[in-house]
């Protein structure tokens, strides 16, 4: 289903749910095998337990992130490839949760271009599960030794169960990305998984009949998830209740009537043959899959996401032949002691962790990180409007990338309010002991200028405020906010707290910007772009009437053009050919929108900054121009670009 899923199937959109029948099945394989060692010898040996993990995991996963890693240096370049070594750092050490978690990445509708081992998350709950499990079930052993194990362990997963799930539930309205790559939202379903393990000698003396009906509706219940979810389902939350609770009825099925119900089919060769391959598969479609279509700059069609799926089954028929069957059956490790099985997992955890520290070494950092102070700018180092028009112009034609200088590194990013928060630090820029005040309110997109508005008033002796919230647009609508699929009630709280400041600030004068691609509205709890354009229209006008009184003037930022690929990246991938980053105009410019921003500001009293110009000709919109990346990604423009254009930025504003 996953794989079918990531293919693009469309009446398959909720086919990531495949990852939670998979924890279903861990947890009650896995804790079948701990039980059984148990009830052997009454031990577990945590050493051998390990050991066993090592060989069924570790030597395919190790493959797979050494050929990931070299394959996005190869065809997506050094800058792409820097970030995915990055990434592949924390895959080794089975935490990429974490840190998908901290990039805020949003795995059901990203708006960038997913990560290559985005889908090793799921190896990192498992693992981390399992790091806690069997010393758990060791404990609860120990205690209360006259009541039998499976009691006691039932009543410990019942709770953390219900724990779970509730956190689970929590999260997700509050966080999505958290409660997408949590171990502690995911942990039930593994416990589940568990919990039938546990009851398994229950679960047989049940009729054979009520059997056959759990697992095929289970594996009913599975199909619609698949069937009915999709990226705007509010996941995992209370939903993943269907696709976990339909495994959890399938894997009671199957052991309360053995051959029966679904299992008639499932049993079928194909389907075995399938779930041999099912781990190797999994790990090689996601990198195939990901790198074509950001080495291509365009979705893919469904027959080259199928012939992609054709390939990576072949890796994993091969992968599997030569490297995970043989290493997981070896009767020479199993001989020997389990600490040489770990002792290799050890070295393939550090190999897979320092080939991508010496990627990231030979490559450099990521330019972003680059620390470099911003000169004392004076404004007429900087080019006219006419001097901007010619070279944009001229940069629809440029082959090649010159070195780019190191980017500009400043604090605007810390200072910007995040999802949850309803204030921000208000940072200060330009000469902070002047009178004259220039507030910049709106998001990422206000941010992203705050390079030349900076040069502006260290030349101008203008103080700079920013008044910045992450997807927080300055238009007054009820907003939603994509990355984590909820409401976005801090918005509208950070543009009552925005307004009070501007009010107690009395600026000369208030720039305002904001995103519209993939801005979304709020409409009972669910996302919509129906609408958005009278609602922004109202609510920016809204928004004007109320600054207008307390500012001298109101400046409104119109958009910026957006590349159809990702700025920096795209143009590292295809360095001999900077032609091929360039967007059309028509694909890069939202004209209706601009339009009526254009005519919201005039009837308001505003004034428009058409910002168009300054990236595009009539009928292109380079990738580079004065030897400059205009974006950094598809969303912002480059720190040097904006500081570059601080000139035509301070007429167009009436500052020069």
């Amino acid at each position: 289903m996953v794989v079918a899923n990531h293919a693009g199937l469309p009446w398959l959109a909720g086919g990531y749910v495949g990852v939670d029948v998979f924890f279903i099945l861990s947890g009650f394989l896995i804790t079948g095998l701990l039980l059984k060692s148990y009830d052997a010898d009454h031990r577990i040996s945590i050493v051998g337990f390990y050991a066993r993990r090592v060989r069924r995991i570790l030597p395919a996963a190790s493959i797979v992130l050494l050929a990931t890693t070299i394959g996005s240096y190869v065809y997506l370049g050094a800058s792409r490839a820097t970030h995915i070594a990055g990434d592949a750092q924390w895959s080794s050490l089975f935490a990429s949760n974490f840190n998908f978690i901290r990039q805020s990445t949003n795995y059901l509708d990203s708006q960038m271009p997913p990560s290559p081992l985005q889908h090793f998350w799921s190896l990192a709950v498992e693992e981390q599960f399992y790091a806690v499990w069997p010393l758990a079930i060791i404990v609860v052993a120990c205690l209360a030794r006259r009541v039998p194990l499976r009691k006691k362990l039932g009543a410990v997963l019942c709770v953390g169960i219900a724990a779970s799930l509730y956190w689970s539930v929590v999260q997700t309205a509050t966080n999505g990305t958290e409660a997408y790559f949590s171990p502690l939202t995911r942990a039930w379903e593994l416990g589940a998984g568990a919990l039938l393990a546990v009851a398994a000698r229950s679960l047989l003396r049940l009729p054979r009949l009520l059997g056959i009906v759990l697992s095929v509706g289970g594996v009913a219940a599975i199909v619609v998830s698949g069937l009915m979810f999709d990226s705007t389902t509010s996941f995992p939350g209370f939903a993943v209740v269907l696709p976990a609770g339909g495994a959890a009825l399938a894997v009671a099925g199957g052991t309360i009537a053995p051959g029966g119900g679904a299992e008639v089919i499932l049993r079928l060769g194909v389907f075995q043959w399938l779930g041999k391959l099912s781990y190797s598969l999994y790990l090689w479609h996601w990198p195939l899959l990901t790198i074509a279509r950001e080495y291509q700059g365009t979705d893919l069609a469904l027959g080259e996401t199928l012939l992609l799926c054709l390939l990576a089954l072949a890796l994993s028929a091969a992968t599997f032949v030569v490297v995970e069957h043989p290493v997981r059956n070896s009767s020479w490790l199993k001989k020997r002691s389990p600490l040489i099985s770990v002792g290799i997992g050890v070295c393939l955890i550090i190999g897979s962790f320092g080939t991508a520290t010496g990627l990231i070494a030979r490559l450099g950092p990521e330019p972003v990180m680059a620390k470099v102070a911003l000169p004392a700018a004076r404004l007429p180092q900087f080019p006219t409007e006419a001097q901007v028009i010619a070279a944009v112009a001229a940069g629809v034609n440029v082959v090649q990338l010159p070195k780019q200088a190191p980017r500009i590194a400043m604090d605007h990013d810390n200072c910007e309010a995040t999802f949850t928060a309803t204030t921000s630090p208000m940072c200060v820029y330009g000469d902070p002991k002047s009178s004259h005040v220039i507030v910049l309110y709106g998001d990422s997109h206000d941010r992203m200028w705050i390079p030349a508005f900076n040069a502006i008033g260290k030349y101008l002796h203008l103080k700079v405020v920013q008044m910045t919230k992450s997807t927080c647009q300055v238009a007054d609508y009820p907003t939603w906010l994509a990355s984590e699929q909820r409401a976005y009630p801090e918005c509208a709280a950070f543009r009552s707290w925005a307004l009070q400041q501007i009010k107690g600030l009395h600026p000369d004068m208030v720039v305002l910007s904001s995103m519209w691609k993939t801005a979304y509205m709020d409409v009972n709890g669910h996302p919509t772009q129906k609408g958005m354009a009278a609602a922004w229209a109202a609510g920016l006008a809204t928004m004007i009437d109320r600054i207008k009184p307390m500012a001298g003037r109101v400046i409104v930022m119109g958009d910026m053009a957006y590349p159809n690929q990702a700025g920096d990246e795209c143009l590292s991938a295809h360095s001999g050919n900077a032609r091929w980053c360039n967007t059309p105009r028509k694909q890069a410019v939202y004209a209706a929108h601009n339009q009526m921003e254009q005519s919201v500001a005039q009837q308001h009293g505003a004034q428009y900054v058409n910002t168009i110009p300054w990236f595009c000709t009539a009928t292109t919109c380079p990738a580079v121009v004065a030897g400059m990346s205009t974006h950094w990604d598809g969303f912002h423009v480059a720190s040097n670009y904006a500081l570059w254009l601080s000139n035509v930025l301070a007429a167009a504003v009436g500052l020069s």
